[in-house]
Formats: C-alpha cells, structure tokens, sequence
C-alpha cells in the first residue's frame, strides 16, 4: 500500500529499520549543544518514546526548546543502548526547521503545575504528561469500543438536543437561536429578550444530561446500544469530578432482568480495559488492585457501615439521604478498600424511570472507586409506566414501553472520571479532557 503521510515515531519503533535513512517529523523536548555535537530529544506524539537526534553545531545552530522540525538521518543503536538508556538514536543529515518558539512561551522544561497548565489549554499537550493523557484516553475510548464490539453491541448516536431532562435534576443549558447581528463579539449582552422568547423547535430545547431515554429506544429494537457522546451538566461546581461538557458511555441491554446481570457487565468492561491498557503499553501500580474481585453491597448495608464507623461527618448518614464523597470516600478507600457496586436505593432519591426491587427501593447500582467516588450509575428500567408518571414531554417514552417492551436496563459511566481513576494520584478531571468547560470558565 502507498504511504500517503509521514511515517510516525510510534511506527518506527514497532519496526526499526536499523541503518536506513528515516524521516522524523516532530517538536524538541529538550536540547543540548555543546563544541562539537548537539543531541536533541524530538517528539511526534503518537508515542510516549521520543527519539534522539544528534547534530553537528552547523546543522543545530537555528534549533531552539518547542521548535517543530523535520529531521533526515540514518537509524543507529545509541552507544547507551547496554545501559539500559537510549535505545536508538537518529544520525541527522539534514535539519528542516518549521517553526520556532516565542521569547514568552510558557510551556518551558522545568516542572510546571497542572494549575499553570490549565491557563494554556491549547499549548499543554506538547508536555509529555499531558500527550500521555491524552493518549491514554484514545486508547480508553478505544478499548471500551473493542468490550462492546466483541460483545455485539451497536454503536448509536442519539440526540444532543432534548426536549427534556433525563435526570430530572434541572441543571440544564437552554439553547435558543442567536443572530449575526447580535454577535457575541461585539455585544456583550447576549440576553436578547427576543431572542429568549423565540422557539426554534416549537418548545423548550436543551443540552442534554443524559441520552438514555433515547438510547433505551434503540435497545428495544437492537438488543444491545451503546454511545460514547458528550453531555453537559450546568451544576455551579468547581470540584476537581466536575465539569459543564464531559464525555459518558452509555449503555442499554435488553432481555435483561438481574441487576447482578448489569454490574457483571461493567466490572467485565472495566477489567478487560486495563488488560487491553496493558497490551498498549499503558501502566500503572494501582490496577493490580483493580483486576481482583470487587465487592457488592446494599445501600442499606452502606448505610449501616457508615453509621457503625467512628468518622466524624460532614453529612451524617441517614437512610433515604444520598451518598455524600466523603460516604463515597469512606467505603472505598477504609471500609473496602477497593472498588464497590452499591445497590437496591430508596426509590425516593432516584429517577422516575427505574424498576423497584422492594417496596421502598429500586434496582439501581453505583459502582464507587478509590479517589474519584461515583464512577458508574445503572439500573434496571421499569416494564411500564402511565403517561402520567413521566415528566411533561416524554409522554412518548410511556407510549414506547406499551409496545412490545421487553426486561431491560443500562448504565452510564463518566469518560472523564473513568481516566482520572485510571491514572490515580487524585487526578483533576479537568486534565483528563483536551479543553475544559466548568462554570465560570471557558477558555477557548
């Protein structure tokens, strides 16, 4: 097959071609002249391996720290390949220099905080940390969607826009028209009242929260429905497990009618994701832990364990109250130890559309993990209900369950909270995502 683009860095060392002359596309990480020879580490971002690139002073006299170059030379073991270090490094005949560096970039080769990097949100990906993260949510996406694949679920794609709020929690973003002649960027006030009033689409249109209601549609007439899409969430939160626009993989099975059935599938999915992490090269200390067997409770056994401790709470704990993060935190981090499905919740806290398990709860599950808390939330799906148990506009979704409905139930998980647990070390989820939408903030 021809080769249309540039040979990458990550396929170069899956085939080294020791001794030929290469083409190397990529920025510098970190220069060092000296009299007689310049090394510089150059990076493409397609791997975490940068490779070395020595020069003559002649050939490396323009380079510069952050310059984009392309870099023609010969292929060799490095001399310090026997102790342990560089492996490879690139003899260069000819240098091309792209572009180069302002005196004022921020991005320098000193240590610099996630805090700093977050004011550059269009910058940080050329530090290592931050193209590690970045791959290493590629290859998350990747994996969920090879679980899924394997299992013969159908990648769909519901609607962002919704006439309703699945969760009912009413922190949702209103979308109306906006014209050119009141552009954002000449008039700072954009609360055109007429503009409020006019509706596009014949009522009240927002960002959706959740795209299961529609998603459960598509199960009921493909088994098995998955999407990997974007929500958004208008919560005034500036937590470090919070975000305005995140990113959920939601799922929908029918011809379900265990919850077990459910939490099976998704320590399944998760397990099988750090192994095909692992096969990608990806690693860390902590999914050791992660692979062995996780643990299953009640919300009244939570309950229960969380009153019987000697914490001092922030949010005593009381049966039909949520569970708090410092709930979350106590049964996943001291109580457990390790990730736990919590299940049956008292029905007065969760949504309309989940099927009791008792008189007074639900077949709900959360999945809690170490550091990040709530990471995944499920339940069956009731068998039916009355047009006059759902919210006003979703008499359609009662309507649907009347036709040929079938046992069914599905589960959502946070794309950003999946990585910040993967990575540990009490990420931020606001470096798990290229560019971070919160409240109050909204860089580019």
């Amino acid at each position: 097959m021809k080769q249309f683009l540039p040979t990458t860095l990550k396929s170069l060392w899956k085939k080294p071609q020791i001794g030929n002359v290469v083409d190397v596309y990529g920025w510098i990480r970190s220069l060092r002249k000296s009299k007689n020879v310049c090394f510089a580490m150059v990076s493409d971002g397609t791997c975490q391996q940068p490779i070395q690139v020595v020069a003559t002073p002649e050939q490396a006299h323009l380079l510069s720290y952050g310059a984009s170059v392309k870099v023609q030379g010969k292929l060799e073991i490095s001399k310090k390949a026997a102790l342990g270090k560089q492996q490879y490094e690139l003899l260069a005949e000819k240098i091309d220099l792209y572009g180069k560096v302002n005196n004022d970039y921020p991005i320098q080769k000193k240590n610099l905080t996630t805090e700093f990097l977050r004011q550059y949100p269009h910058l940080r990906v050329r530090t290592a940390k931050q193209n590690d993260m970045f791959r290493l949510r590629s290859d998350t996406l990747e994996g969920l969607r090879s679980f899924l694949a394997k299992n013969d679920f159908i990648e769909t794609n519901p609607p962002l826009l919704t006439s309703s709020d699945c969760e009912g929690a009413g922190e949702v973003f209103l979308v109306t028209p906006h014209s050119k002649e009141n552009d954002f960027a000449g008039n700072s006030n954009v609360s055109n009242k007429d503009e409020q009033k006019s509706l596009f689409f014949g009522t009240p249109t927002f960002l959706t929260v959740s795209t299961q209601l529609h998603l459960e549609a598509l199960a009921l007439g493909m088994s098995r429905a998955y999407t990997i899409t974007p929500a958004f969430r208008a919560e005034n939160s500036h937590t470090s497990r919070h975000l305005a626009e995140f990113w959920m993989l939601e799922v929908e099975i029918a011809f379900i009618e265990s919850l077990d059935t459910l939490t099976d599938v998704v320590e399944d999915l998760i397990k099988y994701l750090i192994q095909y992490l692992q096969e990608k090269g990806h690693y860390r200390e902590h999914w050791n832990h992660v692979l062995k067997q996780w643990h299953r409770i009640s919300y009244t056994e939570a309950m229960d364990a969380l009153k019987n401790s000697s914490n001092a709470w922030h949010d005593p704990p009381e049966w039909g109250n949520d569970l708090s993060s410092e709930h979350e935190r106590y049964l996943t981090d001291a109580y457990l130890k390790g990730p736990v499905f919590v299940t049956d919740y008292p029905a007065s806290i969760k949504p309309f559309y989940m099927k009791p398990s008792s008189n007074n709860t639900v077949a709900a599950m959360d999945l809690l993990v170490p550091q990040v808390g709530e990471l995944v939330g499920g339940s069956l799906r009731k068998d039916s209900i009355t047009s006059e148990e759902v919210p006003k506009g979703l008499e359609w979704y009662s309507e649907m369950l009347q036709q040929a409905n079938t046992p069914h139930g599905g589960f959502g998980l946070g794309i950003e909270r999946l990585l910040a647990f993967l990575e540990g070390n009490a990420t931020n989820v606001r470096e798990t995502i290229p560019f971070p939408r919160s409240s109050g903030s909204i860089f580019a």
